[in-house]
């Protein structure tokens, strides 16, 4: 497997993981689960680094696709699509008080 293809895959696995947490954070929030303060402390501990991380990878892959040149095939672009949906999610969380 060459390089780009498993790069390519691992950003996609990311983006995945990243809107997994995020809808489970949502879901919490909507659904009125009370956490234990442990608990709480590792959504707080895990909340901003994949913040950042989803966007870092959002720009890593604007860069990616921009040099192979905007092929829509690409492992790229399917993690763009992923993250575009968590920046969607997080802005209706926010904007409906969730």
């Amino acid at each position: 497997m060459k390089k780009e293809r498993k790069t390519g895959i691992i950003n996609t696995l990311f983006s995945v993981i990243i809107l997994f947490y995020f809808v489970c954070l949502v879901s919490i929030s909507y659904l009125n689960i009370n956490l234990t303060k442990i608990e709480g402390a590792f959504v707080e501990l895990f909340t901003i680094p994949l913040m950042i991380l989803s966007v870092s990878l959002y720009c890593y892959n604007f860069y990616k696709m921009y040099k192979e040149g905007w092929k829509l095939k690409s492992y790229y672009f399917i993690s763009i699509i992923i993250l575009t949906l968590v920046l969607i999610l997080l802005i209706l969380a926010s904007v409906y008080n969730i």
